[in-house]
């Protein structure tokens, strides 16, 4: 829930109830689009990501794994998504967050992959939203795993680049839904 509530307070304001977190259609997507612009990765919320990154390389399939069950636990109806076994899906997931964290510095050769990676998704059935679910089970993931190193710098540091990454897939997916 910590992850919602960091991003619902500006733009969803789910304290107040002025859209609720599973709202559904256009206006949640432009909202959560609309919160994933006001964030910026700086070069030391790079460095952050990619030293606490590089902290968890020697746990990677255990930490990949731990990110699953969280996901699944916050999203069960989304398994079935999932025809790939788990264990290929956390090797593929691990490759995948280790080229887009060591690329962080340099996102235009990272943008082609991301919308083709989007694009693949829209055909799974991932929508907008889900994206709030993975980006809670990768806070909770790293908080786990990294403990104290978890400071929130590098909090701050992984909700931006996530929060990058996620704008860039969802706007990929509008287009290709259109």
């Amino acid at each position: 829930m910590r992850f919602r509530r960091l991003f619902a307070g500006k733009v969803f304001n789910i304290d107040n109830g002025v859209i609720p977190l599973r709202a559904n259609g256009a206006v949640m997507m432009h909202a959560v689009r609309a919160q994933f612009r006001e964030v910026e990765v700086s070069p030391e919320q790079i460095q952050l990501v990619q030293e606490s990154f590089d902290r968890l390389r020697p746990q990677g399939p255990a930490v990949i794994s731990g990110f699953y069950c969280r996901f699944f636990e916050l999203s069960p109806s989304l398994r079935p998504l999932f025809r790939t076994a788990l264990p290929l899906q956390e090797v593929h997931l691990l490759e995948a967050l280790s080229a887009v964290v060591a690329m962080l510095s340099n996102l235009q050769m990272l943008l082609p992959e991301l919308e083709a990676l989007a694009k693949r998704h829209v055909t799974y059935g991932v929508c907008a939203v889900h994206y709030l679910d993975a980006g809670e089970a990768l806070m909770w993931t790293l908080e786990s795993h990294l403990g104290e190193a978890f400071t929130p710098e590098v909090r701050s540091a992984w909700m931006a680049a996530y929060a990058t990454l996620s704008d860039i897939m969802i706007a990929s997916a509008e287009y290709r839904a259109a």
